[in-house]
C-alpha cells in the first residue's frame, strides 16, 4: 500500500493525504480523521526517509554525549538525557543518541552528513572542540550545552562553573576552613581541557588567593570506587585537610564513607561542599552542601533554543545559568 491506496479508500486527493501527513496546509479535522482511520484499518505507515526528503524536516534531534569514563553514563548525565528527551517531545521531537567522542569524530560526521537530524545538542565541551568547530562548518543548526572560550559566538547554555566553585570556597572559608582540596574530573578530562574542569581549577585558585590562602587540585578518576584512592592521595598531600569541594559527581557518593574510613569525621574534621545534581547530594550517608547544578533547565533551555534555530529565529542564545548554594549538613559550622 502506497499514498495512493490510502487517498483512493479514503476518497481524497493525494494531495491532502500528503498535507494531512506533512502538516503544510491546513485540512479539517474530519477529512484528516477520516485519512488516519484508513492508514490505521490498513497499517499503513509513511516512510520516515522518504517525508524527510519532501519536507526537508525530520523532527529529530541528535544529542552527543561522550560517556564520562568511555564506558559509564554519569547520574548527571542520565538526568539531563531524561530532562532533553522529555523537552523534544512536548515539543513533538524525537531524540537520537550518539557518543560522539572527541577524539572519535565518525559518529558526529554521520550525523552531519547523512540527513537524519534537523539540529544536534553537543555536550561535555572541550575548551578546544573539535565537534564544535566540525559542526559551525557543517550550518546544521547545534547547540552547546556547556561552551569551549569563554566568549563563544554559537548557541550555548551552560553551568557558570566558575562562580558555583567561588561560591563552594567562600562558603567553607566562612566557616573557618582553611586547608582546602578541590577534587576535579578525572586527569584524561582535564588534561583534554574539559570546560567545567579547567574553569573550576582556576575559579578554586583565584577565590582562594583573593582570601590569602592556597589549597590543592586533585583530579580523580569517574567512577564509583575512586573515592578511596583519592581521600588516599588527599591526606597524603594534605594530611590536615579541613574542607574538600567536589566537582566529580561519579565518585561523590562514595566520599563521605572514603573519609569516614580514613578516621576523619564529616562535618566535624572535613566539611565538604559539591557541585551536583540534587539527588546526589541528598543520597549522600551525609547529605552534602551543593552549589546545585540545574541539568533540568539546561536540557529545556538547549531544546526549546535549538528548535527556535531549526525554525528559523536568529537571535543568539549566550544562557549561563547562576549558582544556588544549598546548605546541607556536611558543612554545619
Amino acid at each position: 500500500m502506497d499514498i495512493g491506496d490510502v487517498a483512493r479508500l479514503a476518497g481524497v486527493s493525494r494531495s491532502t493525504v500528503s498535507y494531512a501527513l506533512s502538516g503544510k496546509r491546513p485540512i479539517s479535522a474530519k477529512t484528516r480523521e477520516r485519512i488516519l482511520e484508513v492508514m490505521r484499518d490498513a497499517g499503513y505507515v509513511p516512510n520516515a526517509s522518504a517525508q524527510a526528503l519532501r519536507s526537508g524536516t525530520t523532527n529529530t534531534l541528535a544529542m552527543v554525549i561522550p560517556p564520562a569514563d568511555h564506558n559509564h553514563l554519569t547520574a548527571g548525565q542520565l538526568l539531563l538525557i531524561g530532562a532533553a528527551v522529555e523537552a523534544a517531545a512536548d515539543r513533538d521531537f524525537d531524540v537520537l543518541m550518539s557518543p560522539g567522542t572527541h577524539d572519535r569524530l565518525g559518529s558526529v560526521e554521520r550525523l552531519i552528513t547523512a540527513r537524519r537530524i534537523d539540529g544536534l545538542l553537543l555536550t561535555e565541551a572541550q575548551v578546544q572542540d573539535p565537534r564544535v568547530k566540525r559542526t559551525q562548518r557543517s550550518g546544521l543548526p547545534f547547540v552547546v550545552i556547556g561552551r569551549t572560550t569563554d566568549r563563544p559566538t554559537y548557541d550555548w547554555v551552560d553551568v557558570d562553573w566558575d562562580g558555583s566553585v567561588r561560591a563552594c570556597v567562600r562558603h567553607l572559608v566562612e566557616i573557618g576552613r582553611r586547608k582546602l582540596v578541590l577534587i576535579n574530573r578525572s586527569a584524561a578530562l582535564v588534561s583534554a581541557g574539559y570546560g567545567a574542569a579547567v574553569r573550576s581549577d582556576r575559579a578554586f585558585h583565584e577565590e582562594l588567593a583573593a582570601h590569602g590562602l592556597h589549597g590543592d587540585g586533585i583530579a580523580c578518576d569517574d567512577n564509583g570506587y575512586a573515592s578511596i584512592a583519592c581521600v588516599r592521595e588527599i591526606l597524603d598531600r594534605v594530611p590536615d585537610v579541613d574542607g574538600i569541594i567536589s566537582i566529580n559527581e561519579m565518585s561523590l557518593p562514595g566520599l563521605v564513607p572514603a573519609l569516614t574510613d580514613a578516621g576523619k569525621r564529616v562535618p566535624r574534621d572535613v566539611s565538604v561542599c559539591a557541585v551536583a545534581a540534587a539527588p546526589l547530594a541528598e543520597g549522600s550517608p551525609v547529605p552534602l552542601t551543593t552549589v546545585e547544578n540545574p541539568l533540568a533547565e539546561m536540557a529545556e533551555r538547549a531544546v526549546e533554543s535549538l528548535i527556535a534555530r531549526i525554525n528559523g529565529f536568529s537571535s543568539a542564545v549566550h544562557v549561563l545559568l547562576a549558582p544556588q548554594l544549598v546548605v546541607r549538613a556536611s558543612s554545619v559550622p
